[in-house]
């Protein structure tokens, strides 16, 4: 299991770094600032906390009924901060763990939830940002962000991608669709959270989630 290093990974200039996105890229920053609880972007790409609370708590899940394993928060605000993870790559590894759930149930009872993201995360990285340009990710850093060997990292994405079948590839609509569910889950945690919702957060609900059920939610 790793033991998250508290090293960042090695970047190549100190500009600050784009958040990788599929589509139209200011679109995406406009939208998440609000809706992923981002304010001011950071210099370099890593989750908020919202999202790192939702990552923790969607990557725990899949080993309810089956482990004790679950995927700490500091765990995962730790990866995403030193690996410069953004929430691009995160929507990306949801998408892939719905897959794992489907075809390969066996792994996701049998693989350590942190061992999970973290490769899930590096798989997602890789296929936004791998295009043979100066700021291609590469498997050392990841290791080093993480605290394990090469070796062992390199293991684990092997077992990651035989497990999925090599069906990294994510469609654009696939992709928002599965940003609008991050973002209605973060409005439903941080809404329930304060006991009141934003106007952000109202905006997001009304098209996914039913009055009645959000009302009670908010009187829970």
């Amino acid at each position: 299991m790793p033991a998250f290093s508290t090293n960042p990974k090695r970047r190549r200039d100190n500009t600050r770094s784009k958040f990788k996105v599929m589509g139209n890229h200011d679109e995406f920053l406009s939208r998440i600032k609000k809706t992923l609880y981002y304010g001011k972007l950071p210099m370099t790409e890593r989750f908020s906390l919202p999202v790192s609370e939702l990552a923790s708590e969607l990557f725990s899940e899949v080993k309810n009924g089956h482990s004790l394993d679950y995927l700490h928060l500091d765990e995962a605000a730790t990866l995403s901060r030193n690996a410069c993870v953004s929430p691009c790559s995160l929507v990306l590894a949801l998408l892939y763990l719905e897959r794992l759930k489907t075809c390969n149930p066996e792994y996701l009872r049998t693989v350590a939830s942190s061992e999970l993201f973290l490769v899930s995360m590096m798989v997602a990285s890789k296929f936004l940002n791998d295009d043979g340009e100066e700021d291609e990710v590469f498997n050392d850093e990841w290791a080093a962000s993480a605290g394990i060997s090469v070796k062992d990292i390199n293991q684990i994405e092997r077992e990651f991608l035989q497990a999925i079948d090599w069906e990294v590839f994510v469609s654009e609509q696939a992709f928002w669709k599965q940003l609008c569910k991050v973002e209605t889950n973060v409005a439903l945690q941080e809404g329930k959270r304060r006991g009141w919702f934003s106007y952000t957060d109202l905006d997001q609900l009304l098209e996914t989630v039913d009055l009645a059920a959000l009302a009670q939610v908010v009187v829970v």
